[in-house]
């Protein structure tokens, strides 16, 4: 049943200021005495909306604003080279006709500087503590929904110039500081109705909204502050902009209760979210179809592309995004529950509940692919090729079944280009194997030789898509270009003891670290972090976890699968029992609790849970399978078990890069009064 025939949703930037041509002057004149001088600047205040709550919704009021400017030291291009130096207050604030004016002394600077303007309500204290400007200005955030303003201007050559004892401030400066326009940190929502003449539009929610904001934006993979603004002061396009969103540690995801939601045709605004498939950010519509009771509808905030494949928004900060409803054809579900659990009908093409899937079908046809996502990691010309093939299939379960591969656009017109990860691609004939080299029956399947370029360490992703525009039945194929990412040895390590609390680690308790009891069934949990930012293609993630003395199995309280194949140790022949730690990419993005056992989000300092800060520590529990006394050991005699820890994607920063812990087993030591040990949570 397709409910909502026709869904637009477009994206548009927030009005920086209004359309007020006055320019405020910025004199150097002042107080030039000292070390400090002072300068008249001014910043231009977004024009926002009224909406009905003060929160982030209405113009802004600077009567109930402060403004800091925060003053880095610039050591060149990277700005986890700046240091923190100084921190400004504005003074004699003047605010009418979006443009406020403000008085505020600087310390006298030859020296390169970098000043972030950032404007929050009054009640917001944010705290400036000596740092980078790439850890401190990022892991600025607010939130209850209190807004932000912010600007970044470098001064490569100070503030001015020093003739004897004569200061002069600087035109570039004082241009500089003229008229700023600042950038807003969360976005707005807003639904249209267009088929007024059989569906009344009673209200809309948003679902799974973030609980903070960054302050500023950050791109967490270039490692710095993305270009918001082109040099007159105007936003990008949406389309133009090389920025994905940043979603600070210390925000939840909330309004995710359908009981709990409430509707209204008023906008709405939600801090900065880039796209997840978990939870995802979407938009139920209540509404009543040609007068009957109401109902209500899901959309996902995404657009249909130039070749017809659906793709979704990440919901940038500055940004209007506007869902116009064209036309309806039935009622929607009969309550908002239903709708969550439901079908997006605005998505024709892809859901991101099926897109890992390797085939799909509507029941009449069929399309297969051999993968949908390909990372490359070494640079062997056999890793750096890969085979990829798709069948296109009609009238399946039929006698009159036919392939026709035809009927899907070709590949090479959707993606499948040179490009930052495709240094070639030839169409190739089928192989007679799989990609574990087993024999494989490819008849009637079309492939490609895709060769990709030597991998570094940055990450690059490219996505090309097969698909019917007839029927909409497609896929979309990621490839993700990367060296190994490195894990941190001070974070690969082994204890004694479950350590199964929610969240748990004994960062200061070593008495229990790289030991184990001597007896059976004696506990262990292998603990190691893996980097923030990966990249969603690259899960589900398994690691494959081998013992040399092949002393070990799961904890039964754990969540290891077990497996078997050659071994990863050195002159080891015959096949070796190891263990399988899955993790899924809702498991790399929630909280460890009792609620969540498999997840592997957890704070980064367990004695100041409420920091904001996490990171993605994965805890891999195990147990020994026999006694020492069983093995022969005599007294205060002692074993010692390595256990390497192995996946494509990741190695060890230093030496061999072999992910390895080592533990000893002293007959004598139980060690039974290890941390919950006697716990089942």
């Amino acid at each position: 049943m397709k409910l909502l025939k026709n869904i637009m949703v477009v994206v548009a930037l927030f009005g920086l200021w209004s359309c007020s041509d006055d320019i405020v002057p910025a004199p150097g004149a002042g107080d030039n005495d000292g070390e400090t001088f002072t300068i008249t600047a001014s910043v231009a205040m977004p024009d926002i909306m009224p909406a009905g709550s003060r929160a982030m919704g209405d113009s802004p009021d600077y009567a109930g604003l402060k403004l800091y400017l925060a003053e880095f030291d610039m050591n060149g291009d990277e700005p986890l080279n700046n240091f923190f130096s100084n921190l400004y207050r504005a003074e004699n604030e003047r605010a009418g006709n979006n443009l406020v004016t403000f008085n505020v002394t600087l310390k006298k600077s030859v020296e390169p500087k970098v000043l972030h303007l950032i404007a929050v309500p009054s009640s917001v204290d944010l705290d400036f503590t000596y740092g980078s400007e790439g850890t401190l200005i990022p892991g600025l955030t607010t939130s209850g929904g209190n807004e932000a303003y912010w600007r970044r201007l470098e001064f490569p050559s100070g503030y001015g110039t020093m003739t004897g004892d004569v200061w002069t401030t600087s035109q570039a400066t004082i241009n500089a500081l003229t008229n700023v326009p600042l950038i807003r940190n969360f976005g707005k929502i807003t639904v249209v109705n267009e088929a007024t003449a059989n569906f009344t539009l009673e209200g809309f929610a948003v679902v799974n909204t973030p609980t903070s904001g960054s302050v500023a934006p950050w791109n967490y993979t270039a490692m710095r502050f993305p270009d918001y603004l082109d040099d007159s002061g105007n936003q990008f396009d949406y389309s133009a902009l090389s920025y994905g969103g940043m979603l600070p540690g210390n925000a939840n995801i909330t309004d995710n209760e359908p009981g709990g939601l409430t509707y209204s045709t008023a906008p709405k605004y939600i801090y900065e979210r880039p796209f997840s498939s978990v939870n995802r950010t979407l938009v139920i519509v209540k509404g009543q179809y040609s007068g009957g009771e109401s109902s209500y509808y899901k959309i996902d905030l995404g657009y249909q592309d130039t070749d017809g494949v659906f793709k979704y928004y990440n919901l940038l900060r500055n940004f209007n995004y506007t869902v116009t409803i064209k036309s309806v054809g039935a009622s929607g579900y009969a309550t908002a529950k239903e709708a969550m659990d439901g079908v997006v009908y605005n998505n024709l093409s892809f859901d991101v509940t099926t897109n890992k899937m390797l085939n799909i079908s509507n029941g009449t046809d069929m399309v297969w692919v051999n993968f949908t996502t390909a990372v490359v990691t070494q640079n062997t010309d056999a890793d750096r090729t890969i085979k990829f093939g798709f069948k296109y299939a009609k009238n399946i379960g039929t006698a009159g079944e036919t392939v026709d591969n035809s009927s899907v656009t070709d590949p090479t017109t959707m993606g499948l280009v040179l490009g930052d990860v495709i240094e070639s691609v030839t169409e190739t004939t089928a192989p007679t194997v799989n990609d574990k080299g087993e024999p494989a029956d490819y008849t009637g399947w079309k492939f490609y030789e895709i060769k990709t370029h030597a991998p570094t360490d940055e990450t690059k992703q490219q996505s090309f898509t097969i698909i019917n525009k007839d029927t909409g039945l497609g896929r979309t194929i990621n490839l993700v270009l990367r060296t190994p990412w490195e894990l941190d040895p001070a974070h690969v390590r082994v204890f004694a003891g479950n350590y199964n609390l929610p969240g748990q680690f004994p960062y200061d308790d070593t008495t229990y670290e790289n030991k184990v009891g001597d007896g059976a069934g004696a506990k262990l949990t292998i603990f190691f972090t893996i980097p923030e930012d990966l990249p969603e293609a690259i899960f589900p993630l398994s690691f494959e976890l081998e013992s040399d003395r092949q002393n070990i199995e799961n904890n039964p309280i754990g969540t290891l699968l077990v497996t078997s194949g050659p071994s990863v140790f050195d002159g080891v022949i015959g096949t070796r029992i190891k263990y399988i730690k899955p993790i899924t990419w809702t498991d790399y993005n929630t909280v460890l609790d009792a609620s969540h056992p498999t997840a592997v989000k957890v704070p980064a300092d367990p004695k100041n849970p409420d920091n904001g800060k996490y990171l993605h520590r994965v805890r891999c529990r195990l147990q020994t399978i026999t006694s020492l006394e069983a093995l022969g050991i005599g007294t205060n005699g002692t074993t010692t078990t390595k256990v390497r820890v192995t996946n494509p994607y990741f190695k060890l920063r230093g030496g061999d890069g072999k992910i390895e812990v080592t533990f000893t087993r002293t007959r004598g030591q139980s060690l039974s009064n290890a941390p919950n040990n006697g716990s089942h949570t």
